[in-house]
């Protein structure tokens, strides 16, 4: 399954995470099966979120979807994100 790496400052997390919590559904329509969201240890707001997508498509139907984009934008998301997308090829829980 496919790893998608996305990283983006937020102009204020308090205020972002709201969006970010409603948009649960559009997540799992868009193919995202699991995610982790961490904070910078310096900057709280710059927002790294890895993600289990269903597929490589599914990374390029997020990139083009207008709701998302909203979404971010109405969460105060600052500039363009990056992103990367990987093949997970081990994982493992300690």
């Amino acid at each position: 399954m496919p790893i998608l790496i996305l990283k983006h400052e937020v102009q204020d997390y308090a205020a972002w995470k709201p969006h970010f919590d409603k948009g649960e559904d559009l997540r799992k329509r868009l193919g995202i099966q699991s995610l982790q969201v961490g904070q910078d240890a310096e900057n709280p707001n710059l927002i790294t979120i890895i993600s289990q997508i269903d597929s490589h498509e599914s990374v390029a139907a997020m990139a083009e979807n207008q709701e998302l984009r909203e979404t971010m934008a109405q969460g105060g998301v600052i500039g363009k994100p990056e992103m990367s997308v990987m093949n997970e090829i081990h994982s493992a829980q300690y």
